[in-house]
């Protein structure tokens, strides 16, 4: 997968709408949706670099400063983030969700949780009761 990253200033950061983000944030969540649908003819993750911060763009929320991990549909149009604990156990994820994908079925890691759900997250979403 390619990457497009996006770096911006500090002052440009202070520009907001009434939503509290930035003017150009919906046409970012639409190029990283049609990196992650390959609608170009070809397929990349979008990326914003912020000062020393970095985010992965995904379709329905940011991921700051991942490390290791894999992103994979999780519904139309629906991309997510899982965390991973070494940059091996991150491409072991992805070859077998490739495989999934070239027997035609959705893959979903089994040992591990969204990004989202784990313990220290501030943005945490408990899981369903």
């Amino acid at each position: 997968m390619n990457l497009i990253r996006f770096s911006m200033s500090l002052s440009t950061r202070a520009t907001r709408t009434a939503g509290g983000k930035s003017p150009y944030y919906s046409d970012i969540k639409g190029m990283a949706l049609t990196g992650y649908r390959g609608d170009s003819g070809q397929h990349y993750k979008t990326m914003v670099d912020v000062g020393d911060k970095c985010w992965v763009i995904l379709t329905h929320r940011d991921v700051e400063s991942p490390r290791f991990g894999m992103i994979t549909f999780v519904g139309k149009d629906h991309v997510e983030w899982f965390d991973a604990d070494t940059r091996e156990q991150a491409a072991e994820m992805m070859r077998a969700a490739q495989e999934a994908r070239d027997r035609g079925q959705p893959f979903l890691p089994p040992s591990h949780t969204r990004f989202s759900e784990q313990p220290g997250n501030p943005n945490r979403v408990p899981p369903p009761e």
